[in-house]
């Protein structure tokens, strides 16, 4: 690994051989690119809908480009989710501790589970209530105060090194976090407190990485520097190599440059923009955006080689935690302008609705426009071809075990799996013609190659309909249909109905904020009550939520199918008589209605209503009596044509 590390030339050698073995690229398919690429199928489909989606742009461009961005994923960085909480932690920690005259595990016992959410008090309770630096005992009131003397310290500091992880973190007096400056923890404090440090380590309540950067002699090396940049930059995911690399060989006067999510965090976090997940997805086009901002920032300001960055300016002043803040430059253009801010000033500049200046203010505008194309991956099954069971020879058994054994006589299979839809017009009861959307299964679409007849076949002897026409064969899985005016996409039937989901995304503007807040207080455990100043929700902001998707259902969404606009409207009352964490989870029942997901049906009981509402299903027979429309996308949602059913 170290061979292979941007301190040698190994690795772009690996890079240039590769290339000379797989030669030109000279046909961007499927075939020629993805198939046999050492990947899992599901990693195939990404790299594919990748090439396509830069392959449309290029074409509507007219150009190649210079530089393409591809975001690298949180890999194993990304803390692990705790399997024990924090509070329990503490306590099987104190009670080891037999020696000790404090009764420690009472102090606990009083705070809620969430007060350990605050890193300052976790921390206060792993050094035992003193400080890492000074050994002095730390006043829990003077702790927990808006104006406390004790604060976090990163042991390698932020200048350097971007680690807000707990290992990286003590609770220090401010007076000695100063003096450390940006470097690393003086011999002094090192020798007085290293004894006590060890202590710790023994019972568990720092960990050996922790007790390593505490004792860690010695000014950071140049290669370690280069390290630590890096980190920013580049982290290893297999389909993310595989992207870059193909790209690379597409464009190959192109350049490609890694960027990790965690600068996108830091970016939003400098911008005040935060994202929701919940609200809709146009997250992932703004991730997207960012990416290529903070990219572009640190590719043009380490050059992409921090090791040679570091070499070329040795006396280089910065601070992982404030690249967005200074002037940029590619040579001689400027391409970021900052502001060098006090920390009043750039605490005013975080109020929401402040003038950032510099270029904060134009990425921020566009961060918040919501003008997005949003598409999705359209396809046809080729799964299991039945339900599992097989019944005996009844009226279920609708689908032969065999070609030449009749279901009547031997059983069979209910249902099929089904492949994709077909639009077809056959006689009605009555006579009339009607048209419908129905499904071809698996079994079916694979007869098809052999017996063009074979899905004529299946509507007449299975589905018993008479004189059918297939008026459109093909209509994949996931196709978007305008039903009446009201978009949405086709997902699955049943032996009456279409099953279909939204398409229309919800847009909240201001109040996406609250829908943030409500998804963040759900994640932890909802047990508790809403405290309004920890958790930023009042009766006041879940009401108006309240009333603004209510409204979202009698107009926007008003023809969407299984509406209950009327029914929210009707159930305000109800709404407004329980308790805040009620309300919160009954909000997000509600925005499930309008997200465009699998997933179409809230559980409303806490207000009157059922556990499946809104469940969007339209039937067969009444489908095609409506103004239907098929939508074709291209894979970028740029290009389209639009047929009538």
């Amino acid at each position: 690994m170290q061979l292979l590390s941007e301190r040698f030339t190994f690795k772009k050698e690996i890079e240039r051989y590769n290339a000379e073995l797989t030669g030109e690229i000279k046909e961007i398919s499927y075939d020629a690119l993805v198939k046999d690429l050492y990947v899992s199928p599901a990693n195939k489909r990404a790299i594919w809908q990748t090439i396509q989606i830069v392959e449309e742009i290029r074409k509507i461009m007219g150009n190649a480009p210079k530089r393409i961005f591809v975001e690298m994923a949180r890999g194993e960085q990304k803390e692990k989710k705790r399997t024990k909480s924090r509070k329990a932690h503490l306590l099987e920690l104190y009670a080891a501790c037999e020696k000790e005259t404090r009764d420690w595990s009472r102090e606990i016992e009083a705070h809620e589970e969430r007060d350990f959410s605050s890193i300052k008090l976790y921390l206060y309770y792993t050094q035992m209530g003193r400080c890492m630096y000074t050994g002095q005992a730390i006043d829990f009131d003077e702790l927990m105060s808006a104006n406390s003397q004790w604060d976090r310290d990163h042991i390698y500091p932020q200048s350097k090194i971007k680690d807000d992880s707990l290992d990286n973190l003590v609770l220090v007096n401010k007076v000695y976090n100063a003096k450390k400056n940006s470097g690393i923890i003086s011999p002094e404090i090192q020798k007085k407190q290293k004894e006590w440090w060890a202590e710790l380590l023994e019972k568990n309540f720092i960990s050996k990485k922790k007790y390593d950067r505490l004792t860690r002699t010695g000014e950071f090396s140049e290669d370690e520097l280069a390290g630590f940049i890096s980190r920013q930059l580049v982290e290893t995911r297999q389909s993310s190599k595989v992207v870059a690399e193909l790209l690379g060989r597409m464009y190959q006067g192109a350049k490609v440059i890694y960027v990790k999510s965690a600068l996108v965090s830091q970016l939003r976090q400098e911008l005040h923009v935060f994202k929701s997940r919940r609200a809709n997805d146009y997250h992932h086009a703004k991730d997207a955006y960012l990416n290529i901002v903070a990219g572009d920032v640190y590719d043009a300001k380490f050059t992409s080689n921090p090791r040679t960055w570091l070499k070329e300016n040795p006396e280089a002043k910065y601070h992982m935690n404030r690249i967005f803040d200074f002037d940029v430059y590619r040579g001689k253009t400027r391409i970021w302008e900052g502001l060098e801010l006090d920390e009043k000033k750039k605490a005013r500049r975080n109020e929401e609705n402040k003038k950032f200046g510099g270029t904060m203010d134009r990425i921020r505008a566009t961060v918040k426009k919501n003008d997005i194309q949003y598409t999705e991956y359209t396809y046809c099954d080729n799964g299991k071809l039945f339900e599992e069971t097989i019944v005996k020879k009844t009226d279920r058994a609708k689908i032969r075990l065999k070609a030449d054994l009749d279901p009547q006589k031997y059983g069979g299979y209910t249902s099929a799996e089904s492949s994709y839809f077909s639009l077809i017009e056959f006689d009605e009861k009555q006579g009339k013609r009607i048209r419908n959307i129905m499904e071809v299964p698996i079994y079916v679409a694979n007869m098809l190659k052999h017996n063009p007849n074979a899905y004529l076949d299946y509507l007449t002897e299975i589905k018993g309909l008479k004189n059918v026409v297939i008026l459109r064969a093909c209509i994949k899985k996931n196709a978007l249909l305008s039903i009446n005016g009201f978009p949405m996409r086709i997902r699955g039937v049943d032996e009456k109905n279409l099953t279909l989901k939204n398409n229309l995304q919800p847009i909240f503007g201001e109040q996406e904020e609250t829908i943030r807040r409500i998804e963040k207080f759900l994640e932890k455990d909802n047990s508790f009550e809403i405290d309004e100043k920890r958790d930023g929700l009042n009766e006041e902001r879940l009401i108006e939520l309240y009333d603004t998707l209510t409204k979202k259902l009698l107009t926007i969404y008003q023809k969407r199918p299984s509406n209950k606009g009327e029914f929210l409207a009707e159930k305000r009352e109800e709404f407004e008589a329980l308790s805040l964490r009620e309300k919160a989870k009954v909000l997000d029942q509600i925005v499930t209605m309008l997200r465009c997901d699998i997933k179409s049906e809230a559980d409303l009981r806490a207000i009157g209503g059922g556990p499946c509402l809104g469940e969007i299903k339209k039937n067969k027979n009444t489908v095609g009596k409506e103004k239907l429309v098929l939508i074709n996308q291209s894979v970028t949602g740029l290009f389209e044509n639009r047929i009538e059913l």
